[in-house]
């Protein structure tokens, strides 16, 4: 435990940002201008979550899973 505080110490000291008191960004502005910097991966991204938001809005009215799709009736529920 010791030589991982001391390593964690090290570390901390030496990171650039942390030596420099550089603005820290966080992770949500960090992903922002990375799909930003890559539309084509955000324009694939966008499609799946509208993908999954429509299957699963079709799922919960009963359209997937159910006894004629193959899933058991009994007890279905998602939430």
């Amino acid at each position: 435990m010791i030589a991982n505080a001391l390593f964690n110490t090290v570390v901390l000291c030496k990171y650039p940002q942390y030596a420099t008191n550089a603005p820290a960004t966080t992770a949500n502005q960090e992903a922002a201008g990375w799909l930003r910097r890559n539309p084509a991966v955000a324009r694939k991204v966008g499609g799946a979550v509208v993908s999954a938001a429509v299957s699963s809005q079709s799922a919960a009215a009963g359209g997937g899973g159910g006894a004629a799709a193959g899933g058991s009736a009994a007890g279905s529920s998602w939430i």
